[in-house]
């Protein structure tokens, strides 16, 4: 019997080149190293799984029903203020339910909303100059909207509504300008707000800075 030390490498079999993906010739032994750091790595990865868990349905629930309550509210206000008590821009309703269900994404960005909304009824102004309104006429009012904000890149898809109603609503270029510049601006800060709240959660990967240049596909 041989008189070596006892002590000894365990090594994994030969491995053929196509299961080293990321170079080696296969022949090359790697040693099997069974400890305490796999336990210790799941255990951490458990902590942090743990620590990015979303709020619960009812709690998130709750929260964005009173945001998007809120959020609509404000925006009322702000257009029946602009207005003398008369107007409001009715698709505020969805921009606030998306402002406050999903902060985060690019569409709720601040100048995506100021833009597709000041712009669509931009759209529906320039058209109740020029043609009647009927059901074709407010078809192609929308759809030229949704064009022209898809290509700048500023598609926050409530507003498109506002080429509709641009062109249908019976009050003067200038109410619907004033209303549509207040509402927007309103829900713009909505939507900040909203973004910083929801990078504040604990483990949202996605602070306000990140979000605020995140106008851009």
């Amino acid at each position: 019997m041989s008189e070596h030390s006892s002590t000894s490498t365990v090594a994994g079999p030969s491995l053929p080149s196509a299961a080293h993906p990321f170079g080696g010739d296969g022949g090359d032994h790697t040693p099997l190293v069974i400890n305490g750091g796999a336990k210790e790595a799941g255990d951490a990865a458990a902590q942090s799984a743990a620590d990015r868990r979303p709020m619960r349905r009812i709690e998130r629930g709750l929260v964005c029903s009173v945001a998007c309550g809120a959020v609509t509210y404000v925006a009322i206000q702000g257009g029946e203020w602009t207005s003398g008590g008369r107007l409001y821009l009715a698709s505020l309703f969805s921009s606030a339910v998306l402002v406050a269900t999903a902060p985060t994404l690019r569409q709720c960005h601040p100048a995506r909303i100021l833009t597709s909304h000041i712009g669509s009824m931009g759209v529906g102004l320039v058209a109740r100059m020029v043609v009647p309104a009927t059901p074709l006429t407010i078809a192609m009012s929308v759809s030229v909207a949704l064009c022209l904000v898809l290509v700048f890149d500023a598609l926050h898809p409530p507003a498109i509504a506002n080429a509709g109603i641009g062109l249908v609503a019976p009050e003067s270029i200038s109410e619907l300008l004033s209303l549509v510049a207040v509402t927007s601006f309103l829900l713009a800060g909505a939507a900040v707000a909203a973004a910083g709240l929801a990078s504040a959660i604990p483990g949202r990967s996605m602070s306000l800075s990140q979000f605020w240049w995140r106008r851009r596909r």
